[in-house]
């Protein structure tokens, strides 16, 4: 451990002694700030020999590095938490039905509706994204029907007289 390898601080005099009492070292910093004023007021009230500062400095440079990243794991775990809280609520909500004569606060009932929607949302733009991807596939019934009427209205045409067809043709054009 390298703490072990270092030797005691040096007292030069009695006014560097009353300065190393000024270091608190009972309380114990909890957040990252008061741990870098620490290391840094002990960096500065301490004096140590070339060797030992910088086994010091590098002590505090990997003692700071891991601070760092328990409070990124630290706020990490809040944040998933607070998801699966979320999650498990949204669950919940599902699961549980009103029956007749039951009580469901206004919260509740508008969460529901946004949560309905919203699935209902999504539904609709996975549809939406199919019938695109798919057109031949996904034609609406209308564009069906249409096709198959025109194709029936085009046999009786073709099955008809020429003299018909004329008058036809001739009818259809007065009628726009």
């Amino acid at each position: 451990m390298v703490i072990a390898k270092l030797p005691p601080p040096s007292v030069l005099d009695s006014e560097n002694d009353s300065e190393s009492e000024s270091l608190d070292i009972t309380k114990t910093p909890k957040k990252i700030y008061e741990i870098a004023q620490f290391a840094e007021q002990i960096q500065t009230d301490i004096e140590f020999d070339s060797k030992s500062e910088l086994l010091v400095h590098k002590f505090i440079k990997g003692a700071m590095a891991r601070v760092q990243s328990g409070a990124q794991a630290e706020a990490d775990l809040e944040h998933t938490q607070l998801a699966e809280a979320a999650r498990a609520a949204r669950a919940k909500a599902t699961r549980r039905t009103v029956q007749k004569g039951g009580i469901i606060t206004v919260e509740k009932a508008k969460e529901r509706i946004r949560l309905r929607t919203r699935r209902e949302q999504e539904s609709w733009e996975k549809k939406e994204y199919s019938r695109r991807q798919c057109p031949k596939r996904e034609r609406p019934k209308f564009v069906r029907f249409y096709r198959a009427i025109s194709a029936i209205a085009r046999l009786r045409i073709a099955s008809m007289n020429p003299e018909d067809q004329l008058e036809y043709q001739l009818s259809d054009e007065g009628g726009q």
